[in-house]
């Protein structure tokens, strides 16, 4: 497809250089120049862009439905992740029912670290809980 031909907004394109899959939000003519508005996301973060026309290529049917289900295969596996990590949380749940009161927040701070996946992040939430609780500890508690 000559450079020329006009893209529409909508469509799948790629960089010629590669890259992520992009839409199309407005093929623009300034004087004898050529500008295509992209739009693609980078994990969560929305990203647009200016490019000069003839960096542009539209994308071949077999490559977005390649693309589709690599996400589609990425995002199951998160999904995946998530419902081991609740698995083994409401596991603990269940295995701690019965322990006296003060095991409680052990089981808690299992369940958060659990529900978390990495210390990272439960390093993370605890800190927040320190921010958004002046004058309390987060409580780790006492293992049975």
């Amino acid at each position: 497809m000559p450079t020329t031909d006009r893209l529409q907004t909508g469509q799948l394109v790629r960089l010629i250089s590669g890259g992520p899959l992009m839409t199309v939000g407005a093929d623009r003519a300034d004087g004898d120049d050529r500008h295509v508005w992209c739009e693609w996301f980078a994990g969560d973060e929305h990203k647009i862009e200016e490019f000069p026309r003839g960096a542009i290529r539209p994308t071949p049917a077999d490559d977005v439905l390649n693309e589709v289900a690599r996400q589609i295969w990425e995002r199951a596996q998160e999904t995946m992740q998530w419902v081991q990590r609740c698995d083994a949380a409401v596991t603990l749940a269940y295995k701690h029912t019965g322990d006296a009161p003060h095991h409680m927040a052990w089981l808690v701070d299992q369940m958060v670290r659990a529900l978390l996946g990495n210390e990272i992040a439960y390093k993370a939430f605890v800190g927040r809980f320190a921010q958004e609780h002046p004058g309390e500890e987060w409580d780790p508690g006492v293992a049975p």
